[in-house]
């Protein structure tokens, strides 16, 4: 068996060895120290034998010492030849005891001591009473029985000595031996206690183990129907495919997403291979095999599938796969979701898309085409405005002031068109921002200049601190930072009927997050605090009262607040109705290097230069309004200036063709040929040619954004937007019929 196979074994077991283990060596524990105590003790009881037996023979050697005297003084005595027997016995005897101990106090080195010498005096004694066997009987008792007496008394003295230290250390073995046997009774009893507790332990840890095993068989069963009900209950399908072995698991939600109960091809892989739609088939069965060899991380893939009924069904299919040695998969294991409602929901919202986005370009197309049908009439109305206004010498002050009315009724038309115009870019997010270094203080003035004439009109005292700005370079668009404050400025004038506006501007912040502030107050109507919101909604007015007393079409303010939004700032307001109201706009200043200073300025006195002389030069008309025409026709004749008119792109073409002009003044809207075809073919056949360049002015009543693009790509050189303003364009066709033409190219 292979020590991988032995794994799963060890895991199983390894909880009951350890068991096993654990009372082991308890009872080892307990068995040793048995052992060790007994042996102790053992011990003991040799040592105690052996003392006593020391003790005994001490004893036993006292009694024949007397007797061998007492034989030997009875012979001295009498001359009895028994006592002679007596005293031999007891010689012997002694001689025999003196052996004994010898042996047994061979590793007693004290006692060895004592025994030798106590021999000694028994050798004496011995000698002593062995010579005086031969001795008359009266004599000679005196001298020998007195040596041998002190003979006698140092052996007893000797034997006692010899007692003595034998019974002490029999005493000490004996005391020993209790406190041995005491020491392992308690040893034991801890011996036990500590196996018992362990025991418990054991019992404890094996009662908790099988516990958390019943937990977990049980949670793992509880968890089988928990997975079993959410498979049944979940609308996701789920399949396994064994690789190796080209079998395959389907789950009944899986089957029954498909309408089957059991799939034609049952137990394969083929089984969901036949059902795959034919376009999706190889994309699928590619992306199978790009994750099973580890081509790409995760499989997932949304395709579609034949159902029982023959329609085909959207599925989202997501799996894991098991890996062998190899970093091949063998095993795959994941979920099918049906999405079809899903993607009819997509397809749904593409359409709407589709249909929203038609709609966009619809409203664009119409926005530009009321765009051009306004400004068209609208050119002609304010071409003819300003043509009055340069001629009014001639008139009385009724007719001077219908001109004046007709400019200013112009002048607001334009406006309103731009507003609406403007709104609309920002709101499609097609209005893009002029980002240049500008001078703050020039704009400032310019809008001095502007209110200044209205402020004093209505008798409104009007201020404008820029001193925190003066001399400085911002960069940004100063037209839109204009507009702004041209609406809030205006605003505040029109709604003031009487007393002050005042404009104050500072910087705030540091570095990075400095601020531009333009505080606009007034002294006017007010407005209430509930109101706040609705004044930068579009074409709302916080009172409709207001809009029928004070006019305006309510764009200005939403209009600046988007501007402002779109260069990183804010417009925040603060009123009281009757009291005034406080318009404050920041937005990032971003300065700029001022530029430099020439070093000496030229004492020169600059004249205004006088117009080219033009009436050698030829000027072709293309536009299709009458009132345009007239218009172009009066400036130019004004300008002594010779030109020719084409009512349509096409004839515009074949007048270009047949006579060579210095300028074209071409329209973009126009019947049979547009004017950027016509622009297009121009160049073109200048290319050809390799003749001189034409200049051409584009003027469309087209103003949203991309129209501007759209006529420098089709070949204009300048585009200007209608209406036209007369001096804007007289500036520009004196510098294009001054300047000298190019070669085509």
């Amino acid at each position: 068996m292979t020590p991988t196979a032995l794994l799963p074994l060890i895991r199983k077991y390894r909880n009951y060895a350890f068991f096993l283990l654990m009372i082991l060596c308890s009872f080892g524990t307990i068995a040793g120290l048995l052992t060790t105590g007994a042996k102790a003790v053992d011990e003991q009881i040799i040592w105690i034998e052996h003392s006593e037996a020391v003790v005994r023979k001490n004893q036993d050697l006292m009694p024949r010492i007397e007797r061998m005297l007492a034989s030997a003084r009875g012979y001295a005595l009498s001359g009895d030849r028994k006592f002679i027997d007596g005293y031999s016995t007891a010689k012997a005897e002694i001689s025999d005891i003196l052996a004994d101990l010898a042996k047994l106090m061979q590793n007693v080195p004290a006692q060895q001591g004592r025994l030798a010498e106590m021999q000694s005096y028994f050798i004496q004694y011995a000698k002593r009473l062995d010579a005086q066997e031969n001795l008359p009987p009266v004599a000679h008792r005196q001298t020998p029985a007195v040596t041998a007496e002190m003979l006698r008394d140092d052996m007893i003295r000797m034997n006692k000595d010899i007692l003595l230290d034998a019974q002490k250390t029999l005493g000490d073995y004996r005391m020993k031996m209790s406190e041995q046997r005491a020491f392992n009774r308690h040893r034991l009893l801890i011996a036990c206690l500590v196996a018992s507790i362990l025991f418990m332990i054991i019992n404890a840890w094996y009662l908790a183990a099988r516990i958390g095993r019943d937990n977990a068989e049980k949670n793992l069963v509880e968890s089988e129907d928990a997975f079993r009900l959410a498979i049944e209950g979940a609308s996701d399908g789920f399949f396994e495919w064994n690789f190796a072995r080209d079998r395959a698991f389907y789950s009944k939600q899986y089957l029954a997403m498909l309408g089957y109960d059991d799939l034609p091809v049952t137990g394969s892989l083929q089984g969901m291979n036949d059902l795959l739609h034919p376009d999706d088939k190889e994309r699928v069965l590619g992306q199978i095999e790009q994750y099973r060899s580890g081509e790409i991380g995760e499989y997932l893939a949304v395709f579609r599938m034949r159902h029982k009924t023959g329609r085909w069904i959207w599925i989202n299919a997501r799996g894991r796969a098991l890996y062998d040695s190899a970093g091949i998969a063998y095993r795959l294991v994941g979920a099918h979701t049906d999405i079809t409602h899903i993607k009819a929901y997509e397809e749904k919202l593409e359409k709407a898309k589709e249909r929203a986005e038609k709609a966009s370009r619809a409203k664009t197309e119409f926005l530009a085409h009321m765009s051009h049908e306004i400004r068209t009439p609208l050119t002609a109305i304010s071409g003819i405005a300003e043509i009055f206004e340069g001629t009014q010498a001639g008139l009385d002050a009724r007719q001077r002031q219908l001109v004046r009315t007709l400019s200013s009724s112009t002048a607001s038309l334009k406006d309103l068109i731009n507003d609406i115009l403007d709104f609309s870019k920002i709101e499609s997010g097609e209005l893009d921002l002029v980002e240049k270094p500008f001078d703050l203080q020039g704009l400032f003035e310019q809008v001095v200049s502007i209110f200044s004439v209205k402020a004093s009109e209505k008798g409104i005292r009007f201020t404008f601190d820029y001193n925190a700005v003066r001399g400085l370079q911002m960069v940004g668009d100063s037209v839109r930072l204009r507009q702004i404050l041209i609406n809030l400025i205006g605003n505040a004038i029109k709604f003031t009927p009487a007393g002050r506006v005042a404009v104050v501007t500072r910087r705030t912040g540091e570095g990075e997050t400095e601020q531009l502030r333009i505080d606009v107050q007034d002294s006017g109507i007010g407005i209430s605090p509930e109101n706040f919101s609705l004044i930068f909604e579009r074409f709302k007015q916080a009172d409709s009262s207001v809009s029928r007393k004070y006019g305006g079409t309510g764009l200005g303010l939403p209009i600046s607040l988007r501007l402002a939004r779109l260069m990183g700032g804010d417009i925040m307001v603060e009123s009281k109705p009757a009291e005034g109201s406080l318009f404050t706009l920041i937005i990032p200043l971003r300065l700029s290097e001022p530029a430099p200073l020439p070093d000496s300025e030229p004492d020169v006195e600059i004249e205004a230069g006088r117009p080219p002389d033009i009436r050698q030069k030829r000027v072709l008309i293309v536009d299709d309004y009458e009132g345009n025409i007239v218009i172009l026709s009066y400036l130019l004749d004004g300008m002594k200036c010779p030109y020719d008119i084409s009512r349509t792109g096409k004839e515009g073409l074949d007048k270009w063709l047949e006579t060579p002009y210095d300028l074209v003044l071409m329209d973009v809207q126009m019947p049979e040929m547009d004017g950027f075809t016509a622009t297009r073919e121009i160049r073109r056949i200048e290319k050809e040619r390799g003749g001189l360049r034409t200049p051409i002015i584009g003027m469309t009543a087209h103003a949203l954004v991309g129209d501007k693009e759209q006529c420098i790509q089709a070949g204009m050189d300048l585009y200007l937007p209608k209406p036209i303003v007369e001096a804007e364009l007289r500036a520009q066709i004196y510098e294009m019929l001054g300047s000298a033409r190019v070669t085509a190219s």
